[in-house]
């Protein structure tokens, strides 16, 4: 009887402890998506976060788990971690408001545009891991359609249409296939249906456009695929032009503020010749003139900056912080078109060793003369030259 008695006992207390911990639990603010893959329909594990509106980042600390604990009700932000293949922007808008465990629901892609590394490259749409063919739609978990498309082999032979969430039509791609495969025509459209991007292969031409319907920037190219993109300010002014050699940028007024242009230099070397032989866009270095005009007092001052390497063959430097220290060979400062400052980048012999080193001179009596001898990693404070230009185009 005793023994029967301390059972009961235990079980009870067993019991007690079992409702105390689902009743704490309770207490507490608990986030647990869950993450359906169409294809299987099996639930997906992933790696996630979330964020609350101060964006303090709470992490997910045991991937089988599958939970984080949240400090306060209110409004959050789910973010998605690489691989997963769910829309990634913007981040998901949650909104805890109760205590205990929330969930939401989300299905990944049942089908989308890969392309592949190669030359040139690739692009396909699978469909569950296999080429699209046929009709195909996705859905999200609200029931909503997610994308939608006619396909042959995974290429599209009809409209693909792309749609938010929400249900509000988020992308169009017409294809042309008259011209061939990835020739047709793009469009992207904001939540409230105005047009946000078009992308026109046909004419060479690619339009981004603000909220308010006027353009942000406008891009065109050759059959050579040389591009010239202008953008714009919200008050329609230039705001820059980009070339391929050469970079203008402006006011929100509308005036030149910067002007950035570069030339090759062509090292008359035995190697160089053969090299340009099988390569004849081969440089060794390249010469950018920045050209900056103060707008205050409109004395035009400007910069020959002469550098090298192979690092910059893509789009020019958009200012003098990248461009590596060990890469200037020569900095001259103009104004009224005289030059009044040089800096000189030499390897000079000390220490039983030769290291780079930026040397000042400054025009004396028409002559230039040394005033001293610098850190090459100093430039960047000594030479004033757009410091702040990347955080004024923003």
């Amino acid at each position: 009887m005793n023994n029967t008695s301390e059972t009961v006992k235990f079980a009870l207390s067993i019991f007690g402890l079992i409702i105390c911990f689902h009743s704490l639990k309770a207490q507490k603010i608990i986030y647990q998506p869950i993450i359906i893959n169409q294809c299987t329909g099996e639930i997906e594990i992933a790696f996630w976060s979330i964020a609350d509106t101060n964006e303090n980042h709470y992490w997910l600390e045991d991937l089988m788990k599958n939970e984080i604990e949240l400090p306060e009700l209110g409004v959050y932000y789910l973010h998605m971690g690489l691989g997963v293949k769910i829309d990634r922007e913007p981040p998901f808008v949650i909104e805890i408001d109760s205590k205990g465990i929330n969930h939401d629901t989300f299905y990944t892609k049942k089908f989308e545009i890969v392309t592949y590394v190669s030359n040139p490259p690739v692009s396909e749409y699978l469909d569950c891991d296999s080429l699209a063919n046929g009709k195909t739609i996705d859905y999200y978990y609200n029931g909503n359609v997610r994308q939608s498309g006619i396909f042959q082999n995974g290429y599209p032979i009809d409209t693909v249409k792309q749609y938010y969430y929400t249900g509000e039509l988020k992308s169009l791609y017409i294809p042309n296939l008259k011209l061939g495969k990835w020739r047709g025509r793009n469009f992207e459209f904001f939540r409230d249906g105005k047009l946000k991007k078009d992308h026109f292969p046909k004419k060479r031409y690619t339009i981004e456009y603000y909220s308010n319907g006027q353009i942000l920037s406008k891009t065109t190219w050759n059959r050579k695929y040389r591009s010239k993109t202008k953008e714009y300010y919200k008050n329609r002014n230039l705001k820059r032009i980009r070339k391929r050699r050469e970079v203008i940028r402006f006011s929100e007024n509308g005036y030149v503020t910067d002007k950035i242009t570069r030339q090759g230099i062509r090292t008359p070397t035995i190697i160089i010749k053969l090299i340009r032989i099988f390569n004849k866009n081969y440089f060794r270095d390249y010469r950018a003139s920045f050209t900056w005009i103060n707008m205050k007092d409109e004395v035009s001052k400007s910069y020959r900056i002469d550098f090298d390497n192979d690092d910059y063959w893509g789009a020019l430097p958009r200012s003098i912080n990248h461009i590596k220290p060990e890469d200037f060979n020569e900095i001259v400062l103009y104004q009224a078109n005289q030059p009044y400052k040089k800096f000189s980048f030499q390897y000079i012999y000390e220490n039983d060793e030769f290291t780079k080193q930026m040397v000042i001179f400054e025009i004396d009596d028409g002559e230039w003369v040394k005033k001293g001898t610098k850190d090459i990693d100093e430039v960047y404070s000594i030479v004033p030259i757009f410091m702040n230009q990347e955080n004024n185009d923003k």
